[in-house]
């Protein structure tokens, strides 16, 4: 038996046409059939000759648990807390040096405020009119703190005696002592001014600005004792103090402008000009443009000096004599 080659249908080994599709059958090898039969045998004998490979899984793979897969844990507020105390840490050690005491400045500062000390003393016991500047700030200081002690002195005493209600203060004297510190300070600045210019650009002589100050207020550094003590002084209500006050005041104003014009006398003339007239000029010239700087300033700020000297004399002159 055979199979058609058209349809696959089992027909007769003789027969030339298939008798159910009538296909013409040609005669085909029988050689072809053992031959795809013994490749299939071949491969299935390839498949089973094949060694297996066994994979052995020890036991401590066998017990070894899969790792779950770490999850990215959020910071607990512990921890939070930790991280900002760590992050705030180099920033306190950087705040640190801002802090300290720079130890080289004060012990700097309380030589300097020795040296000032043996300055003053030293120009009370002997006083030089004139003299080379060389103590480098201290006259400056000295003109501050003068000022500083009167102002005080003056507002405190007025402050006591005086109804600042009539001269809109109300019942403080701090407004009545920074127009006092303004108005001393500019009217001696004035007299300090006045020994540079005519020293300096009309006499020609090498002095600096800083220099005139301390001319002016090296030779009175007994001024700064009696502006501290007239301060002291303002403190105390009894009628003999009272006078003292007046008094100690006075002298202070007068130190200041009798060094005023002794450094004007002294100054030493590098050119042709006349000592004498120039040195008369200047003075008038000062004392002007002190009071023309005094009205205008106290008509800034609100007070005057003619006006501070009248409630001063008002407020102590009943004490001194009733």
């Amino acid at each position: 038996m055979k199979f058609c080659i058209n349809c696959g249908k089992e027909i007769k080994d003789k027969v030339k046409f298939c008798p159910f599709c009538g296909a013409e059958q040609k005669e085909v090898s029988t050689v072809t059939e053992p031959v795809v039969e013994k490749v299939v045998n071949e491969e299935v004998n390839d498949e089973k000759e094949q060694p297996i490979v066994e994979t052995k899984v020890t036991s401590e793979e066998v017990a070894q648990p899969e790792q779950p897969v770490e999850q990215p844990s959020q910071p607990t507020m512990n921890q939070e807390n930790q991280q900002s105390s760590q992050q705030q840490q180099p920033n306190n050690e950087q705040q640190a040096p801002l802090i300290s005491i720079n130890h080289g400045s004060v012990n700097q500062l309380t030589d300097n405020s020795k040296n000032y000390f043996s300055f003053l003393n030293k120009n009370i016991a002997k006083p030089n009119i004139g003299g080379q500047n060389t103590n480098g700030y201290f006259g400056l200081v000295s003109y501050v703190l003068i000022s500083l002690f009167s102002s005080l002195a003056i507002s405190h005493s007025i402050g006591k005696a005086v109804r600042f209600g009539t001269m809109g203060y109300a019942d403080s004297s701090f407004p009545l002592l920074i127009q006092l510190f303004l108005l001393i300070l500019v009217t001696q600045l004035i007299s300090v001014t006045t020994v540079y210019v005519l020293s300096a650009k009309i006499f020609r002589e090498e002095i600096s600005f800083l220099d005139s100050f301390d001319r002016v207020y090296a030779p009175i550094s007994l001024a700064v004792y009696t502006s501290l003590f007239a301060f002291v002084l303002s403190f105390v209500s009894t009628i003999g103090l009272s006078f003292l006050f007046v008094v100690v005041l006075l002298f202070t104003y007068f130190l200041t402008n009798a060094s005023f014009v002794a450094n004007l006398w002294v100054s030493q003339n590098q050119t042709q000009r006349n000592k004498f007239y120039w040195t008369i000029g200047v003075i008038i010239v000062s004392f002007i443009v002190q009071i023309i700087v005094g009205i205008m300033l106290g008509d800034i700020i609100g007070t005057s000096i003619a006006e501070i000297i009248s409630n001063v004399t008002d407020s102590f002159t009943p004490r001194m004599f009733l």
